[in-house]
């Protein structure tokens, strides 16, 4: 019998250095891949794809089918293929399956190819590293169908792909100076608060702050008309109106003058009850009054992450602490979001250094 095996296994090395070294070659992996860009000097486009790859390894592509390989024939005789796309239902953990359709529709004009890669270039200028996407998929319009309804949005974005759309000039249209700039910062704060809203460990401890003693959606002091309302005891007293703490008329150029006109106030008066108010409502962490109309109450919980986060995008970190920075629980709502957007996501929140000058 051990005489046997040994036969066996000198006949399978035998057939085996029989193959040759092209037949085993033929059937090894094809380990390539279609996100590592090549570059194509004689294609402007393709060059300009390269040149944005070789600068921040993020691959550009203008349809979301990358590749198309043979396979073989069926037991029909048809070809079979595999084809290499972008495939937006992928989630991190999930796949949607059949119940959203992604419908593209392509920019094939070189001109506006070049438009388009102009505006990628600015995106991935002033997005952070962190928040690079895998690859970016350009086109035209893209609807995004489900049952429910049909969306066409001007980015979509999932673990692997950001689609971006509607990005071109209107046909005529005069090219406005900065505009692919301002597209980008809305696209880069609409991105950071996603990933804000989709961590439930940072939403838990920023809420924690204000809901621990129920803070949130509260009258902010006592009605004239109901003065055991559950109310905050807010103590500061104004002349007039309630304010709308949620818009930005308090620091807005344009409708100071009016509400000094309105209440009879010096600027210097205006901002000593602007500031006091600030610091009245910032007790209980709040930097913001209801988002409708009516400003009795305290904001929900949902609303007060968010405009928290707007405001951490639009002020430098010193501009945002000089406006609220005068109460401990701000600071601390505002430290757990930095931690989590500037450490993580990587996004500058101080803005630009500013040198001290020697008097």
């Amino acid at each position: 019998m051990k005489i046997l095996k040994n036969i066996m296994l000198i006949v399978a090395l035998c057939c085996f250095s029989a193959c040759s070294e092209e037949e085993l070659t033929g059937n090894l992996v094809d380990c390539s891949t279609p996100y590592v860009i090549v570059d194509n000097p004689d294609d402007a486009v393709a060059h300009r794809c390269y040149q944005i790859y070789e600068k921040y390894q993020v691959p550009v592509f203008f349809r979301d089918t990358l590749t198309r390989t043979f396979l073989g024939l069926d037991i029909y005789g048809d070809s079979l293929f595999r084809y290499e796309t972008i495939d937006m239902n992928w989630n991190f953990t999930s796949h949607t399956g059949a119940d959203i359709e992604y419908r593209h529709h392509y920019i094939t004009d070189e001109a506006k190819q070049m438009e388009a890669l102009d505006f990628v270039e600015t995106y991935l200028s002033l997005v952070s590293e962190k928040m690079r996407p895998f690859c970016i998929l350009l086109t035209d319009t893209t609807e995004v169908i489900s049952a429910q309804s049909t969306e066409t949005p001007e980015f979509i974005v999932n673990f692997r792909a950001l689609v971006l759309s509607q990005i071109l000039q209107e046909e005529g249209q005069e090219p406005e100076t900065g505009r692919d700039t301002l597209r980008a910062q809305e696209i880069i704060r609409s991105m950071v608060w996603g990933r804000v809203q989709a961590n439930d460990r940072v939403k838990a401890r920023f809420g924690a702050i204000s809901s621990k003693e129920n803070w949130y959606e509260r009258p902010w002091k006592p009605s004239p008309n109901d003065p055991n309302n559950n109310n905050l005891g807010c103590s500061y007293q104004y002349t007039g109106d309630s304010w709308i703490l949620s818009y930005d008329y308090l620091y807005s150029e344009e409708d100071i003058p009016d509400i000094l006109s309105a209440y009879g106030w010096t600027f210097e008066e205006f901002t000593v009850i602007r500031d006091e108010l600030y610091k009245d409502i910032g007790q209980f962490g709040f930097i913001c009054g209801d988002k409708y109309v009516s400003t009795s109450k305290s904001p929900d919980a949902d609303y007060d992450l968010e405009y928290y986060v707007n405001k951490m995008l639009e002020l430098s970190y010193d501009e945002f602490m000089k406006r609220y920075g005068m109460s401990p629980l701000v600071v601390e709502k505002y430290n757990i979001l930095y931690d989590f957007i500037a450490g993580e996501l990587g996004v500058d929140l101080k803005g630009p250094e500013v040198e001290e000058v020697d008097e």
